[in-house]
């Protein structure tokens, strides 16, 4: 059976264990099923630069590519999915030649208010430490638990989510989960991959087995 785990890859140019060029490629081949580009930092011309890149190689591999926060970016290379942080999806009063757009929510209450804005699914967290936002406090698996039970679209979580952690958001209704640092300095990305899905699927297994005698 197939996995319903989305995983979801998030770069970062400053950690690649590649060049800029080949960590997209690895990435594209690994399995995952979107690539967002991240890289925060960058002004409008420097991130279309590396968005065209990134999209040729996606291309190539035939895996989605998502544009983070520059929508004139998505736009003029004709990207159809973009990620926002809250604040750029309350500015965006046009969505024309977009079909997905996805937010960046870290409560409850921005869970809502994405929803009721029109975002198609939330990216929630951070959920655990991570070393993209080392001053930020880990929200836990229960902000997954709280966004899912409030909105009624797809919850991806993110925050040091690893092979190792990702049934613990599976088990709470995530619908999968966005991927930064091991994705962007692992060594064989088509086993992280594999990994993160069986894992993520042992923790549905086990919600559903804890269901199971609940009802008995």
């Amino acid at each position: 059976m197939h996995s319903k785990a989305k995983i979801i890859a998030v770069t970062d140019r400053r950690i690649m264990a590649r060049p800029f060029a080949d960590q997209i490629a690895a990435v594209a081949e690994s399995g995952a099923d979107m690539i967002i580009l991240r890289e925060k930092g960058l002004i409008e011309p420097e991130y279309r630069y590396l968005a065209t890149e990134c999209l040729a190689i996606c291309t190539e591999y035939s895996i989605p590519m998502c544009v983070n926060s520059h929508v004139r970016t998505a736009r003029a290379l004709n990207i159809e999915d973009v990620q926002l942080p809250l604040g750029k999806m309350r500015e965006l009063r046009d969505r024309d030649g977009l079909s997905s757009v996805g937010v960046s929510v870290h409560s409850v209450k921005e869970a809502r208010e994405a929803e009721r804005l029109g975002a198609d699914y939330l990216i929630a967290g951070p959920v655990f430490k991570t070393k993209c936002k080392p001053d930020a406090v880990p929200k836990g698996t229960g902000l997954i638990t709280d966004v899912f039970s409030s909105v009624d679209i797809p919850v991806y979580a993110i925050g040091g989510i690893t092979p190792y952690n990702i049934a613990r958001i599976s088990s709470k209704g995530a619908s999968g989960a966005c991927i930064r640092s091991p994705m962007m300095t692992g060594g064989n990305l088509r086993v992280l991959v594999r990994e993160l899905r069986t894992n993520f699927d042992a923790g549905l297994e086990h919600l559903q087995i804890a269901g199971d005698l609940v009802q008995y």
